[in-house]
């Protein structure tokens, strides 16, 4: 049994953060687990096991340079075996914590791509020097684990980070053991999309592929699940397009589940995904999904056997995917099924901790 510290900037509602309390939940059972917040708590602590001790930083947003020390203290407090730290945010401060404690390995998850920097001269040079203080602390770091393929051949080209520093494990979730889904049996052909609306995730580009598809007579609804910066703007625009009976915003939600199940595809349109939580969510439902072929997607669908891929920013190919699987009920169970079995066999919980398992284990070896 080791004592496992998992850092994250906070619980808020996120892929990564849903990511962190599953990993959590799971690994109590067999090690001592806590998770500390360096900015903020966040909605999903509730669902975390109560055997997980929980520690919240409350640091300031942008660089705080008393993180480390508060960090260092808690690894000395609980003697900690292993920091799993998650994203670039609390990398670097994580590894400071670690030098100064001097007792701990260092895992870290990359679980998407790196943070964005504005076009100007500083925010190059900031980037550059970030990028170097990244590498030069890779070498305190036992292993930097990518969620995808591309994101570990991003962080091994633009980093310049070995690849012996290396590796790459899916996220994962809770699935079936056996198939239970197939879809609603009904006339119209319903789509939904699950997660947080911001710019990244390009709602506009479904939204508009929905509307094509309904002017080339697809019967098809499309609904929208999340919160977010750009929920305002994309309900007016919808509103623009005369599109309010066939396009419906249901905010944040906690029964994923259940809107899932009443769901026939599941739908992307993201500039950038890297392995998308509420996508294996739908994959374990048996759904297949259209998506844009960016990031980790590549990963999880198989184009034309478990759903359809198509280029990003495409809303006539998105559209024309829709068109092709609409009313197309045995098509979509057959797409549904391949993704199921799919799941299983890649993403399903089981296979993501024995590999985080093993990990953790060659690491203290």
């Amino acid at each position: 049994m080791y004592t496992i510290l998992h850092v994250i900037e906070s619980l808020e509602f996120g892929g990564a953060e849903k990511v962190v309390v599953h990993l959590a939940n799971k690994l109590c059972n067999q090690h001592n687990v806590l998770i500390c917040m360096t900015k903020r708590k966040g909605e999903l602590i509730s669902q975390l096991d109560p055997n997980i001790k929980v520690v919240c930083l409350d640091g300031k947003e942008g660089n705080d340079f008393s993180i480390p020390f508060k960090l260092s203290k808690i690894l000395k407090k609980y003697k900690v075996d292993i920091v799993h730290t998650h994203d670039w945010g609390v990398y670097l401060e994580a590894v400071i914590a670690s030098v100064l404690y001097r007792k701990n390995r260092i895992i870290h998850t990359v679980h998407g791509r790196y943070m964005s920097y504005e076009n100007t001269k500083s925010a190059k040079i900031k980037k550059y020097f970030r990028h170097v203080l990244e590498k030069l602390f890779s070498y305190r770091v036992y292993k930097i684990v990518a969620v995808s393929k591309s994101i570990q051949s991003y962080i091994a080209t633009d980093l310049h980070i070995n690849d012996v520093k290396l590796q790459t494990i899916h996220n994962g979730i809770e699935g079936h053991s056996v198939l239970k889904y197939n879809g609603p049996s009904i006339a119209v052909t319903k789509l939904i999309t699950v997660g947080r609306l911001a710019a990244v995730k390009n709602h506009k580009v479904m939204i508009d592929a929905v509307k094509l598809a309904l002017e080339s007579k697809a019967n098809v609804t499309l609904t929208i699940v999340g919160d977010g910066p750009e929920y305002d703007d994309l309900v007016n625009y919808t509103q623009s397009l005369n599109l309010s009976d066939y396009i419906f915003f249901k905010g944040f939600r906690t029964d994923i589940d259940d809107l899932l199940s009443k769901h026939h595809i599941f739908i992307l349109s993201s500039d950038y995904e890297g392995i998308s939580i509420a996508l294996l969510e739908a994959m374990s439902k048996a759904m297949p999904a259209i998506s844009t072929n960016v990031g980790g997607i590549p990963d999880t669908i198989i184009s034309q056997h478990s759903g359809i891929l198509v280029e990003k920013g495409d809303s006539l190919e998105m559209s024309k995917a829709i068109t092709r699987l609409a009313g197309d009920f045995s098509e979509i169970k057959s797409m549904g099924n391949n993704a199921y079995h799919y799941f299983i066999e890649n993403f399903h919980e089981k296979v993501v901790l024995e590999k985080y398992n093993t990990l953790y284990q060659e690491c203290m070896n």
